[in-house]
């Protein structure tokens, strides 16, 4: 009962219980004794003995070692403690308190500033607790949520691909039943392929479809709000206008002109320029686009074939593997656009739109049929084109990409499309629109020369592009080791030009670092599942668009661990070296991490890499190897050679090894297996 009255007393006093408070008077001894605590040696020895009292309970010298002759302090403190007999617990830490608040002023200031501290601390946790039971809450929430949305999408795609399965399950059927008669099991299987390659490519023109709405809305507005501005300062009343691209049929019916909805600036001449606009500033007009192109694919693949078949005309090409066929389509004066039907018997193929700028020569369509660049050719002969873009290098004229080549299965659907060309007097102009002409001529407007500061200024001045150079951090010249700070201003940003190796780290990095360690705080384990980029699945957000990058579908592109690694991988499952076939052959100077895997898979399987890594050499004073030479030194070592390894673009240079299926055909033939 004694200590329990004591420990209320505490409390209303000190605000402590009795235990704590006598803690905190012991640590404040130590501390200041000697300093803001000066006491005689009869109160430190009485302050020893209830220490002794409050830790042992009353002094028994029975139970205690003996005490050395000249021992007089502890002779002393014994005989304190003796004194205080069979004083209790409760009452020793009492009488320590009152003594020491007695003895120094500054105790009980300090037992109130520690007693707020502790209060303050008390608070903050409950203010943690809170939060952290909101965050809980909203993550929740949002967990919630995201499974809502996940079903209602899971639900939306069901849905969407019940209806394509019933619209072409019938003609996937007839397709797998050809491709695999009697074979029922093959044919669904096939049948399922085709139906999920259908659907990828209908989200993927519908996703398409919609951005473009969204941009031709936001021309709209534009174009809206300059029209406003126009009848603000034109007197002449919008009701007797007639809004641009708009035009009267013969019924009086207004027809819509693909021209209000797809803008296409045209280039104009300089003197128009100069005359137009003297402020110097760059126009849209002064830059050469092209309209977005409009593909979608019909599901009457017989009838259109049966169609084409019946008129007899050039409609019907036969094509081999491997070959290339460039259709010449001129861009007519009483034309504006370009349509397009194709499909196929049996197979797919690439397809792709490019514009030829430049006045028309030829008023005839063409049809010619090449053979591709992945055929062998003898020695110093040129390739034969592959791709539209390598028609426009046979070309002298610029060439636009309108369409990219990409896989199109054609034997499948009719794929159809169109595009509207720029007007044809604008082509006819010859205006010069190669990269040193348009710098040429932007000089001329911004009246400096070419090659001045001035013009560098103006160029970044009016580059649409410019702001992105605020989400990297530039390092700064009093970061960098090895710097001269008495020559430069250390707060100036660096000139960064290694692109080749490591770039500018982008500032959102940092974000996204701190973002994704502290859902990893939060959350443990489940960030592998859950949160910003979960760890589990963060290579579907790039899967897409690196499909679309390398023109394939979602089911055959896989995101995975890095380029050494991935090389490793390939080099383990490809490269069986014996002793006549041994060799790897890769350009001389690849990037690095390159040349030490090839290496070290050669040192792996017990061969000398000095011996067995063929380096690919280019001629004196060029940066791109020549096809010729690539060619010859892998009929020179077609014996010895396992596995050839060589990059699409050289990471130093940017120069492009163009014709690779040539070089794979070549090897494909020369490397036989011993």
């Amino acid at each position: 009962m004694q200590g329990h009255e004591n420990d209320c007393e505490n409390e209303k006093k000190w605000g402590f219980d009795l235990s704590q408070l006598y803690l905190l008077a012991v640590k404040f001894y130590k501390e200041k004794e000697g300093k803001a605590l000066q006491l005689s040696y009869a109160a430190r020895m009485e302050f020893v003995s209830l220490t002794q009292q409050v830790a042992h309970g009353p002094c028994r010298p029975d139970t205690l070692p003996q005490l050395g002759v000249l021992d007089i302090v502890g002779r002393d403190r014994r005989e304190a403690w003796q004194r205080l007999g069979d004083m209790s617990r409760p009452d020793s830490m009492v009488r320590y308190i009152e003594m020491l608040d007695a003895a120094c002023p500054i105790f009980r200031p300090f037992a109130e500033a520690h007693r707020r501290d502790l209060e303050a601390q008390e608070r903050r946790r409950e203010e943690e607790r809170a939060a952290e039971e909101q965050r809980r809450q909203a993550d929740e929430r949002e967990r919630l949520q995201r499974e809502l949305e996940l079903s209602r999408q899971a639900e939306t795609k069901r849905r969407i691909q019940d209806g394509l399965n019933r619209q072409t399950y019938g003609q996937f059927r007839v397709y797998a039943s050809q491709q695999y008669p009697g074979n029922p099991e093959q044919q669904a299987v096939l049948i399922r392929k085709l139906q999920q390659q259908h659907y990828q490519q209908y989200m993927q023109q519908l996703y398409q479809h919609q951005h473009r709405q969204q941009q031709q809305q936001q021309e709209r507005q534009q174009q809206q709000q300059q029209e406003q501005q126009q009848q603000a300062a034109d007197p002449v009343t919008a009701s007797d206008r007639v809004p641009d691209g708009d035009s009267m049929s013969p019924d009086g019916q207004r027809r819509l002109d693909a021209e209000s909805t797809t803008h296409v600036p045209q280039l104009t001449s300089p003197s128009e320029t100069d005359a137009s606009d003297d402020s110097g500033q760059l126009k849209d007009d002064d830059i050469r686009r092209l309209a977005e192109a409009k593909m979608w694919i019909r599901g009457d693949l017989e009838q259109f074939k049966a169609t084409i078949r019946s008129e007899r005309t050039r409609g019907v090409q036969t094509v081999g593997q491997g070959q290339v066929v460039t259709v010449r389509v001129p861009a007519r004066a009483d034309g504006t656009c370009l349509f397009w039907e194709f499909a196929t018997d049996g197979f797919d193929l690439g397809f792709g739109v490019w514009f030829e700028w430049g006045p028309t020569t030829q008023y005839e369509v063409t049809v010619e049929v090449s053979e591709g660049a992945d055929e062998e050719q003898p020695p110093g002969e040129e390739g034969a084109v592959s791709s539209p873009g390598q028609v426009a290098e046979n070309h002298t004229a610029r060439t636009s990409c309108v369409v990219p080549v990409y896989r199109r299965d054609c034997h499948l659907h009719v794929y159809a499309g169109s595009h509207r060309f720029p007007a044809h007097e604008s082509d006819a102009m010859g205006v010069d629109v190669a990269p040193a002409g348009t710098l040429q001529r932007l000089a001329s407007l911004w009246g400096c020369d070419v090659t001045s500061a001035e013009m560098a200024q103006q160029l970044d001045q009016h580059d649409k592009l410019a702001s992105f150079r605020n989400q990297f951090q530039l390092p700064k010249m009093a970061t960098l080791p090895g710097v001269d700070l008495n020559m430069i201003d250390p707060s100036d940003e660096v000139i960064y030009m290694n692109g080749n190796s490591l770039g500018l780290m982008p500032r959102r990095t940092t974000w996204y670092c701190e973002k994704i360690l502290q859902q990893w705080g939060d959350m443990g384990h489940e960030t592998h599942f859950e949160g910003l980029l979960p760890a589990a699945k963060c290579d579907l957000e790039v899967t897409e668009s690196h499909a679309r990058l390398v023109g394939g579908c979602l089911d055959e592109v896989a995101v995975m661990n890095g380029l050494t690694v991935n090389l490793h991988l390939l080099l383990t499952a490809f490269y069986h070296p014996t002793p006549l076939r041994h060799k790897i052959l890769i350009e001389d100077r690849a990037f690095p991490s390159d040349k030490y895997a090839v290496r070290s898979q050669v040192r792996r399987h017990g061969y000398d890499p000095d011996n067995s890594v063929l380096l690919l050499k280019r001629r004196p004073g060029e940066d791109i190897f020549r096809m010729e030479d690539v060619l010859r030194t892998i009929r020179e070592n077609a014996s010895s050679i396992a596995v050839i390894m060589i990059g699409g673009v050289h990471y130093m240079t940017g120069g492009r090894q163009r014709n690779r299926n040539r070089i794979v055909k070549v090897g494909d033939r020369c490397l036989v297996p011993t």
